[in-house]
């Protein structure tokens, strides 16, 4: 047993990392609050598979986008006038290629060895890199993390996906969507960690000069859609969701047309399908997802203009959040907290306020509803003008 909040709290993370751990029934249900939440007391079993993808999503949380200091391994470090170079000679390379070499055996090796292999790697990412730099050292990366991934040790592989993500290239990328194809046999830790690398990817992207090609963060954000839509594991869905909540940020001149769209479609199915099940055995665990979806979509109709289709997506997803509320309201469920419920209910009346005042072309934005019931049934806001769904589309 452990406790992870004095962990979490040590740390001083950034909004981004916003987890809150729960207790129930001895197992660790990973669910978000607001990008303000404060963590909750939680104690994991390390025997328990729930426990393991929970441990392997706070691992690449909490370390995501810090560089621990410490000891290098001997050979391992990248002279740091390299690494701003535009321009990287053949003798460049072969550096990179010999640090990539010599950190291997660390990342194969105990806890330590792992620590000092993944620092030396990371640390040349932690500064100003050129985009050249990024790309060449993403492609002598390659390799190596894709003999780590398929090692067959956990911890290994997680490790290994992290520095993908942080590498934040097409090189890395294709590793980290080796590990998303749902027909693929891959523990849950594996995959979590696997999305987790890859909203790492789309925020360095964000940030900073790409190195990913605007198709390769299209063909991203599928995998993501896909491995969420048919894991029945609600730690993969969460950490996939928040992947996607990620990939809206990645400036449009960076991506193809569409991709904002996309994904705001696709966050709204995602979360519309896990919020329509709601009520079902195991279905707690799928309330985070909702939420963070719920909150990502709220945030991009609020500021940026879509088309009407993605508009009416969000309002059905609204919708469904407003069905699995009114369940919720009549029989509760154990693991779902009140502040959950109002959480959701807050996103979804936003969510239908403001897409409806956008289809109502000229006409003034509706205020949230005082009750989120009120969006739903025959006499519902969702089954008139101007969204006009089926009266018997959203029924508790």
């Amino acid at each position: 047993m452990c406790l992870i909040p004095t962990l979490v709290s040590a740390l001083s993370l950034p909004l981004r990392v916003e987890v809150v751990l729960l207790t129930v029934s001895h197992r660790i249900v990973l669910t978000a609050h607001t990008l303000y939440a404060m963590p909750q007391h939680a104690m994991m079993n390390s025997g328990n598979r729930v426990a393991r993808t929970a441990a392997a999503l706070m691992l690449a949380l909490v370390t995501m986008g810090f560089t621990a200091t410490g000891a290098f391994a001997q050979g391992v470090s990248i002279p740091d006038a390299l690494v701003t170079k535009a321009r990287l000679t053949d003798d460049d390379k072969n550096t990179l290629e010999a640090a990539v070499k010599a950190a291997k055996a660390g990342l194969m090796g105990d806890a330590e060895q792992i620590r000092v292999a993944r620092t030396a790697l990371l640390k040349p990412l932690s500064g100003n890199a050129s985009l050249q730099f990024r790309l060449e050292y993403a492609a002598a990366l390659r390799g190596t993390l894709e003999e780590l991934v398929a090692s067959g040790k956990e911890q290994t592989a997680i490790n290994a996906l992290r520095i993908a993500g942080e590498a934040g290239a097409t090189g890395t990328l294709a590793v980290l969507l080796s590990q998303l194809d749902p027909e693929k046999t891959v523990s849950s830790p594996v995959r979590v960690a696997a999305c987790v690398g890859v909203g790492r990817l789309f925020e360095v992207t964000a940030k900073q000069d790409p190195a990913v090609n605007p198709a390769d963060l299209t063909k991203a954000v599928n995998a993501l859609a896909e491995v969420a839509g048919k894991t029945n594991d609600p730690f993969v869905v969460d950490a996939a969701v928040r992947a996607l909540a990620t990939a809206v940020s990645i400036p449009a001149a960076k991506a193809e047309a569409g991709l904002l769209t996309s994904t705001v479609s696709k966050l709204s199915q995602i979360g519309g399908k896990r919020a329509a099940a709601i009520g079902e055995p195991g279905s707690a665990a799928y309330m985070s997802p909702v939420i963070r979806a719920a909150g990502a979509v709220r945030d991009v109709v609020i500021s940026t203009t879509l088309n009407d289709a993605t508009y009416r997506e969000a309002a059905a997803f609204a919708g469904d959040v407003a069905v699995a509320i009114v369940r919720l309201r009549s029989k509760p469920i154990e693991g779902i907290e009140t502040q959950m419920i109002e959480q959701a209910s807050g996103a979804a009346g936003t969510i239908v306020a403001i897409t409806g005042g956008l289809l109502d072309k000229g006409g003034a934005r509706p205020k949230p509803p005082t009750d989120i019931a009120a969006l739903i049934g025959a006499d519902g806001v969702l089954s008139k003008p101007p969204f006009g769904f089926p009266a018997d589309r959203f029924k508790p």
